[in-house]
């Protein structure tokens, strides 16, 4: 039987096997951690990287087909810890474990003492104005009746914690948000955005040299495991609002959120989280490779990244409804 607290017993058990491994000391903690999707991840740009397997620990060793592994490294002044080839909801939802290993995946790194949480990953456009290539930073979810969380219905009910009940929205940090994308639309950066988000010759995605576009969007979750279509599906979906679709996201955003509640004020992370459009509003995302269309794009995506990992991390603070959207 798996309660609200398995995820965190199973990241006790395991965690000073994973600091023996990774040569650090027991009070070692990292500025930001970060879940990287499919073409996140450029061992090139990160400086001093070391991994660990983690499928021979409790609950991974159930999981089949992934590598899952932790690694560490620098970005820029920025030490980091990230998490490759991670588990998704949607991989079986009616398996009990499974929201278990989602939930432990995430808690690990806000158990090495981060103060950002940035979550990466790939999404379907709904709407025609976003483009394969194209990122965009979530600002705010669609629900659907049919989903499933790692979470437990008295954690969502937090109301004498701060910020009171948990709100999927509500967990992103804005500012953080606004603050990154202003970066990517100045004058002073332009010249970067330009250089660093344009992909020669990519032909049936955009006009070759065309510059790609940072959006601000609603991302709508959807379980699966069936992907969805796109005649009746992608009205529905736009109509509700949302300007991409993914598998993911949603679910690692409200275990930071989750956090949050549960450490207050004194251990507060930041939450953030960024896809690549990886498929067009009329082409079903089970018609392309993520892995392949995100990976074409590595040194732009990671040129990005760069920005959510090295912003100024303020002071731990809980953030104000001024903040919020």
């Amino acid at each position: 039987m798996y309660t609200a607290d398995s995820s965190m017993k199973f990241v006790r058990e395991m965690l000073p096997d994973i600091r023996v491994r990774l040569g650090l000391d027991p009070d070692d903690v990292f500025d930001v951690g970060v879940l990287l999707g499919s073409g996140w991840f450029s061992s090139e740009s990160w400086r001093g990287v070391c991994r660990v397997g983690l499928m021979t620990f409790n609950p991974f060793r159930e999981v089949h087909g992934r590598r899952l592994e932790l690694v560490i490294g620098w970005l820029g002044d920025v030490r980091v810890v990230g998490l490759l080839d991670r588990v998704h909801m949607n991989e079986a939802p009616n398996e009990p474990l499974v929201p278990v290993i989602v939930r432990t995946q995430v808690e690990l790194l806000l158990a090495l003492g981060i103060r950002r949480l940035v979550v990466t990953g790939s999404a379907g456009a709904v709407k025609s104005e976003y483009l394969v290539g194209d990122l965009a930073l979530i600002r705010g979810f669609v629900s659907e009746s049919t989903e499933g969380m790692p979470l437990w219905r008295v954690e969502e009910k937090h109301r004498e914690a701060p910020r009171g009940r948990l709100h999927p929205s509500r967990e992103l940090d804005r500012p953080l948000r606004v603050a990154v994308q202003g970066v990517f639309t100045s004058e002073t950066a332009g010249a970067m955005s330009r250089q660093a988000y344009t992909r020669e010759g990519a032909e049936g995605e955009r006009a070759p040299g065309r510059d790609r576009t940072i959006h601000s969007v609603v991302l709508m979750f959807h379980l699966g495991p069936h992907l969805e279509g796109l005649t009746h599906d992608r009205r529905y979906q736009s109509h509700r609002g949302a300007g991409v679709i993914s598998n993911d996201i949603k679910p690692p955003v409200l275990v930071g959120g989750a956090w949050n509640r549960r450490v207050g004020p004194a251990g507060y992370v930041q939450v953030v989280a960024a896809v690549i459009v990886t498929s067009d509003h009329r082409r079903s995302r089970s018609e392309t490779s993520s892995s392949e269309v995100a990976g074409g794009y590595l040194a732009a995506n990671h040129a990005f990244l760069d920005h959510l990992v090295q912003h100024p991390i303020p002071e731990r603070k809980v953030p104000s409804e001024e903040d919020e959207e």
